[in-house]
């Protein structure tokens, strides 16, 4: 490249002469000059970029130091924190439990407290049930033996009254007051025992002395043999009623 100008400013000094070559040179000095600052410029980018490349290349170690130190300080101060976390989350969970299982004791102890009151109330109503049970047993224990003894007794005295008036003489004074007596007599035993009886077993009660006192009248007007069986009739209604309180069958002999 050089000897190429060196021969186009040959030739050019030979066509120009003396007064070109002063221009010529004058020229050739300006191009050299800016050729030298190119050159310079050029130089001077390259050691810029170079310079720039290797701050660049620092920075980007520094950086990554910078970096990699700033990494390990959060990791420690992650793991600081997550140990600080982990023995706090200890500490409420041995808190939390301690608390739990005093208040699970004490649960404990109460609902015992409420089972123990539960069982001796419980106990306490179980006994009185059964005192009111038995007590209630004894009263109609005693009510039946009293009805048993009541329709016995009316039985006992009711079988007799239909000989009684049945056998009595017509027109014998002692016998028409001894049969007076007699029904009487069943007339106040039924009546101070009829809290024991029903109203129907009441009716045929109260009807057994005047059956019998119709079935005599009869007898002693018109001589009337029937008007026996109607009164030994009403004695087997009586002797009926008692074995249908007492629970027994009239074919048991």
């Amino acid at each position: 490249m050089e000897a190429v100008l060196r021969e186009a400013s040959l030739v050019i000094l030979f066509f120009l002469g003396g007064g070109g070559v002063t221009a010529l040179l004058l020229y050739m000095s300006k191009s050299a000059i800016a050729v030298a600052v190119e050159q310079a410029g050029k130089r001077e980018i390259a050691n810029l970029q170079g310079e720039l490349a290797l701050k660049l290349e620092a920075s980007k170690a520094q950086f990554a130091r910078d970096l990699e130190a700033t990494r390990q300080s959060f990791t420690k101060d992650l793991e600081v924190e997550k140990a600080r976390i982990q023995a706090g989350y200890a500490e409420s969970m041995e808190r939390l439990k301690a608390q739990f299982s005093r208040e699970l004791e004490e649960d404990k102890q109460r609902f015992a407290r409420d089972v123990e009151r539960e069982r001796a109330h419980t106990a306490q109503q179980l006994e009185s049930f059964k005192a009111s049970l038995l007590l209630a047993a004894e009263v109609r224990r005693q009510a039946a033996a009293k009805k048993v003894e009541a329709l016995l007794y009316l039985v006992d005295i009711g079988e007799p009254l239909l000989r009684t008036v049945i056998n009595a003489r017509s027109n014998h004074i002692d016998d028409h007051k001894d049969s007076m007596q007699k029904i009487y007599e069943f007339i106040y035993a039924v009546r101070s025992r009829q809290h024991f009886f029903s109203k129907e077993a009441l009716k045929i009660l109260h009807e057994y002395p005047p059956s019998l006192m119709r079935a005599r009248a009869d007898f002693d007007k018109r001589s009337d043999v029937e008007s026996l069986d109607r009164a030994i009739e009403s004695c087997n209604r009586l002797i009926d009623l008692a074995r249908a309180e007492l629970g027994v069958s009239s074919d048991a002999t």
